[in-house]
C-alpha cells in the first residue's frame, strides 16, 4: 500500500510588476493497494483554485477524483482502466452544443516499459 500528499502554491508577477497572480492546489492519492502481484487499485483526488483566472482563463475552483484498476500483464506491460470525474464551480466543460460544470472520462491504456531494467 502507498499514498502521497502534494500541496502547491504559486505566485507570479507580470513583467510590469503591476499584476500578481496567485494559485494553489492540493493533490493526494489516499490509496494504492496491490491485491496480488498482478492486480492493484488506486484512487486520487486533486483540487485547484484559480481565483483570478490566470492559469485556466476563468476564475474558478476545480476538483477531480480518479479511480484506477491496474493489471500487470508482464514485467514490461501494465494495463490500466481509469474513471475520472472533473468538477468546476463554473460551466467550463464542453458538452454537446453547450457547457457543463462536470466532465466524466474513461480511459483504457497499456504502458510498455522498453529499455534496460535496473
Amino acid at each position: 500500500m502507498s499514498y502521497y500528499v502534494n500541496v502547491d502554491y504559486g505566485r507570479e508577477k507580470s513583467l510590469d510588476k503591476q499584476h500578481e497572480h496567485v494559485w494553489r492546489a492540493f493533490a493526494g492519492r489516499p490509496l494504492r493497494y496491490a491485491f496480488t502481484p498482478k492486480f492493484a487499485f488506486a484512487s486520487r483526488a486533486e483540487w485547484f483554485d484559480d481565483f483570478d483566472g490566470f492559469s485556466t482563463g476563468t476564475k474558478q475552483s476545480m476538483m477531480e477524483v480518479t479511480l484506477t484498476g491496474e493489471y500487470k500483464m508482464a514485467n514490461f506491460a501494465l494495463a490500466r482502466l481509469e474513471f475520472r470525474n472533473d468538477w468546476s464551480d463554473k460551466s467550463v466543460f464542453e458538452r454537446g452544443s453547450g457547457v457543463a460544470k462536470s466532465q466524466p472520462t474513461i480511459l483504457l491504456g497499456v504502458i510498455l516499459a522498453l529499455g534496460p531494467k535496473k
